[in-house]
């Protein structure tokens, strides 16, 4: 079954679906005409409960052992609720995915839903916790989920919902740019978990002394002061308890503490090592483009990943030179002094390496030729151009393709015809030459020494492109260079700019060559030959004794001294209900966010973690999974859908904002996993039983 808002919403709704997208601010909603739109839409979750609900504080103890009782699913049933399918999608008006996919995780999972579902949450709002939303968050969030579990809507705008979360945003707006999908989760449980906060003390910490003592004893004294002062459904579901052990390097005084933990943060396995795919663009015409791998790590430098290609190509390392390319323009020349971590996070997927001819690596460069870019730019027709009295186009609008090249031209004064041909020459590779445009006049480096009187006789070879100079940070500064008899020199007239082909349409489907580049035996992608992850190998990371760097300091408790280095480690004490784990696909080097796509294999049921228990008291746990939050794109943007089990008819589903269809099994485990919710087994049973 599908479900897609587009067949579902009416002609009007979807143009002011439009409407507010164009109007709003990197995706918050217009205040114009808000209410009207919502309305015309139908189905939103602002169903008003009754206001005059009588509303208690509890002060029940908190749920120390955390283990779900059944006795906290009795409810009145004569306030039953009578649940649908639970397959309901949430419109997606502008850029709101993020929050989508976190909804649909939490409301399916069984016990957070049906604390909500039977309203046992408004007897324990708090609606005077100063670090709450007075209750509106955890109220807004109930009458959603009633809404998705109805049964009465096939898809519905979360208008409430979202307005609350924007309004507690404090210190940032999610909604006014592409918001990370962890964080939100994070924000969502957090609100709630004050909103429906049982205990009352709120001010203040207690010192808990840590030198000497017995694990199990600091651990129970930790988690009931935290108790004190934290305590709800939140609690109860998804908090555990991590521990850390520090080492300090100068006494060797081990220091351990204990801390509560809502989401187990898994690193994922980073090969030091790289695959950098290239682009081999030789300097023999006659020779074609090539594809390479070449795996290096990010530690070294640009040199040694030029050596290693160099011995496979057979040419010698100081003749190439390594650019980065994009929408097929050359944006930066990398030195070869340069890391490759910086060009592994900026420049990775578009890498080219070009051999250029050997006199241009000796240092000085020689002075009779200069090395110039050159790329090729079509126009439809020559017509589509306006070109003045002093040659620069007043109308251009031009459209990149083929591969840039690298080539050296003459600093001695030349015609534009001689010009012209030997350009054609130096990229054969790419031009079909006929008997009208060849004419046996193409001319190589040797023949430049031609009488000016004997080649101005001759009549031109028909012109295949026209050449142009642009600067390369301003497209609409393309000028035309001029065949009007004058001596032209490089690189005075080139400058700071590059050179361009212009071809129209016709000239470059008669006279241009389109390239098929050769694919190297190392394309069999070193990437997918790697072995495969699964969740054991991040387990195995986050559980690991990390050596702290140099910059990364702490105060000893013992020694009392500034400790520089160290070990840390992290291991698990205890357990919670409902597991979170986050794939730490994301990180931030060298100024710029990057990215992991690696596939983790994640089991879908009996996920056992008494392995990564350091609590020898604790009784054996597993796990099954119940949702996924998916990210879809780059570091920096992207889509998020979510994967989760229906508790209706034990099936998988994918929401994908307001369409739903179902998976199955063996595709939820997919390299866009990105936030992973697991449910205890004996959970898992009690609900199939209910």
């Amino acid at each position: 079954m599908s479900i897609s808002s587009h067949k579902l919403l009416d002609k009007e709704t979807k143009a002011s679906v439009a409407q507010d997208e164009n109007g709003a601010a990197g995706g918050a909603f217009n205040t114009h005409n808000r209410e009207e739109f919502y309305n015309r839409l139908g189905n939103t979750d602002n169903d008003h409960t009754n206001e005059n609900t009588r509303i208690a504080c509890s002060s029940r103890a908190g749920n120390s052992n955390y283990s779900w009782s059944r006795e906290n699913r009795q409810h009145n049933s004569n306030e039953a609720f009578k649940r649908g399918s639970g397959l309901c999608g949430l419109v997606n008006p502008n850029r709101i995915c993020f929050m989508n996919c976190v909804v649909q995780c939490l409301a399916h999972c069984p016990p957070l839903a049906d604390y909500f579902l039977d309203d046992r949450y408004m007897r324990e709002l708090n609606l005077t916790n100063p670090r709450g939303t007075k209750g509106e968050m955890a109220r807004t969030f109930g009458v959603l989920l009633k809404n998705m579990w109805s049964g009465e809507h096939k898809y519905l705008l979360a208008r409430d919902f979202r307005m609350h979360a924007e309004k507690f945003t404090n210190q940032y707006d999610p909604f006014q740019q592409e918001f990370d999908a962890q964080e939100f989760l994070t924000f969502v449980l957090d609100n709630l978990h004050e909103d429906l906060n049982r205990a009352k003390e709120h001010k203040g910490g207690i010192t808990i002394e840590t030198e000497g003592r017995p694990d199990p004893e600091l651990a129970k004294e930790t988690w009931d002061v935290y108790l004190k002062r934290n305590d709800s459904i939140i609690v109860d579901l998804f908090h555990g308890l991590l521990r850390s052990k520090l080492i300090c390097p100068n006494c060797e005084t081990v220091s351990v503490k204990f801390d509560p933990m809502c989401f187990l943060s898994l690193p994922l396995p980073v090969d030091k090592e790289k695959v950098f795919k290239i682009l081999y663009v030789p300097h023999d015409q006659t020779k074609n483009e090539t594809r390479y791998e070449v795996k290096a790590s990010e530690s070294s430098r640009v040199r040694d990943l030029l050596a290693k290609l160099s011995t496979w190509i057979g040419c010698e390392t100081e003749r190439l030179v390594l650019a980065a390319v994009s929408n097929h323009h050359i944006h930066k020349f990398f030195s070869r002094d340069d890391s490759l971590e910086v060009v592994n996070v900026a420049y990775r997927a578009g890498l080219h390496v070009y051999d250029i001819p050997e006199a241009h690596h000796l240092s000085p460069a020689p002075a009779t030729t200069t090395l110039i870019p050159v790329y090729h730019w079509e126009v439809k027709s020559t017509s589509d151009t306006s070109v003045t009295a002093n040659n620069r186009m007043t109308s251009f609008h031009p459209c990149l393709f083929g591969t840039p090249a690298l080539i050296s031209l003459p600093t001695a004064p030349l015609k534009y015809e001689t010009i012209h041909s030997l350009i054609a020459s130096k990229l054969s590779r790419y031009i079909r030459f006929t008997s009208n445009i060849n004419d046996n006049r193409l001319k190589s480096e040797d023949d430049m020494d031609i009488d000016s009187e004997n080649e101005s006789d001759k009549e031109p070879p028909e012109e295949a492109f026209t050449l142009h100079v642009v600067n390369t940070k301003d497209a609409s500064s393309a000028k035309r260079i001029p065949n009007n008899g004058q001596l032209i020199k490089f690189p005075e007239y080139q400058g700071d700019q590059c050179l361009v082909l212009q071809w129209t349409t016709s000239s470059m489907r008669k006279y241009f060559k389109s390239q098929t580049p050769n694919q190297d035996s190392s394309l069999l992608t070193l990437e997918n030959k790697a072995r495969k992850l699964n969740l054991q190998d991040c387990l195995d990371i986050f559980a690991s004794t990390e050596k702290l760097e140099s910059g990364n300091t702490w105060n000893c408790p013992s020694c009392k001294k500034p400790s520089v280095g160290g070990t840390k480690k992290f291991d698990v004490w205890t357990l919670p209900n409902v597991l979170i784990i986050n794939l730490k696909r994301f990180s931030y080097i060298v100024n710029r966010h990057d990215k992991l796509n690696k596939k983790v294999d994640y089991p879908l049921e009996n996920l056992k973690l008494n392995d990564y228990l350091v609590n020898k008291n604790h009784a054996p746990v597993s796990y099954n999974l119940i949702g996924v939050i998916n990210h879809y794109g780059g570091p920096s943007e992207g889509h998020y859908t979510a994967f989760a089990k229906n508790r209706m008819d034990n099936q998988w589903y994918c929401f994908d904002d307001s369409n739903i269809h179902k998976l199955k099994e063996k595709d939820v485990v997919t390299s866009t996993a990105y936030v992973l919710l697991y449910m205890k087994n004996d959970l898992m049973k009690e609900e199939n039983q209910t």
